[in-house]
């Protein structure tokens, strides 16, 4: 499909202004922008709705937020960087829209881990599991009501890990409980995939 320029005429004449020429490298770099843009946001949309949702506690407020993310990207973003740059701002963006929209939203549910930890497990869910056949947001939800349930001293643990907290907090935690550090990492281990196969078994219940 030819694509189709705005022409400039000179006042009072039908012939194309000089400097309508000039026009043309702007309209085809916005043209460029669009598909480079829409190349890198339809390939990522899912790990950032699944980012964000891991703040969020219902769709609507992730649909919200997931179009302003698009909006700040499309004005200010990097759309010519590669993939992982391109992510990371997206993600920066998310996270600070969520984290602003969390505070208006006030859900009790989301205080089952702070925001970091939950979107440390979100970031495992959107990028490990990306292929599968549900909308990475879905997981995410799936993953919240898997949280949900574990116990407090489980759910204490995977935020020391997932916080990106300090070593010396979890060998705290390993002395608090009686237990050495390596039975500590097998506890995370085990609590992982306990959750993982959780959120496989809401999304497959007859598998």
């Amino acid at each position: 499909m030819a694509t189709s320029f705005p022409l400039m005429f000179e006042d009072g004449g039908d012939k194309p202004a000089k400097r309508a020429g000039s026009q043309l490298p702007a309209v085809v770099a916005d043209e460029r922008k669009l598909f480079v843009f829409s190349q890198q946001w339809t390939r990522h949309q899912p790990s950032i709705r699944a980012y964000l949702a891991s703040f969020l506690g219902n769709s609507i407020a992730v649909d919200d937020a997931l179009q302003e993310v698009a909006v700040v990207v499309w004005q200010k973003g990097p759309w010519e960087a590669d993939a992982s740059a391109f992510l990371g701002y997206c993600l920066a963006c998310a996270r600070r829209i969520a984290l602003a929209a969390r505070r208006k939203q006030a859900d009790p549910r989301m205080e089952l881990l702070s925001p970091e930890a939950a979107a440390a497990l979100a970031d495992r869910v959107a990028f490990q599991e990306q292929q599968q056949a549900a909308p990475a947001d879905e997981r995410v939800h799936a993953l919240r009501r898997c949280l949900e349930k574990i116990g407090p001293e489980q759910r204490e643990l995977l935020e020391s890990r997932y916080a990106g907290k300090s070593k010396e907090e979890l060998r705290a935690l390993s002395k608090r409980g009686g237990k050495s550090m390596d039975a500590i990492y097998k506890t995370l281990e085990r609590l992982r995939l306990l959750l993982r196969a959780c959120v496989r078994r809401s999304q497959h219940p007859t598998a």
